[in-house]
């Protein structure tokens, strides 16, 4: 409708959405039947995964690639007792 036709409309009523249409708001990943499925689907793994034992993994022997230089602990010293001191710590 153009800004003409919206000063020329005697009232409101012309300018509303025909009320046999519908108004989708969401689609995709947001809509409400997606959303469902997500839910089905994530309550059906919950239950396939209740009755399987999780694995667990043992990561007492990992071993970092790397120690951090240096001048990178003392920068981290700097900055946890300059926290300290402030009281941001807790």
């Amino acid at each position: 409708m153009l800004i003409v036709d919206w000063r020329s409309a005697p009232n409101n009523h012309q300018l509303t959405i025909d009320h046999r249409q519908l108004l989708v708001r969401y689609y995709g990943w947001y809509s409400n039947k997606m959303r469902g499925q997500r839910n089905k689907q994530a309550a059906a793994e919950a239950k396939a995964g209740a009755v399987h034992a999780a694995e667990v993994i043992d990561v007492s022997e990992h071993k970092p690639r790397r120690i951090p230089s240096a001048k990178w602990r003392e920068l981290i010293k700097k900055v946890w007792l300059v926290l300290r001191s402030e009281g941001s710590l807790r």
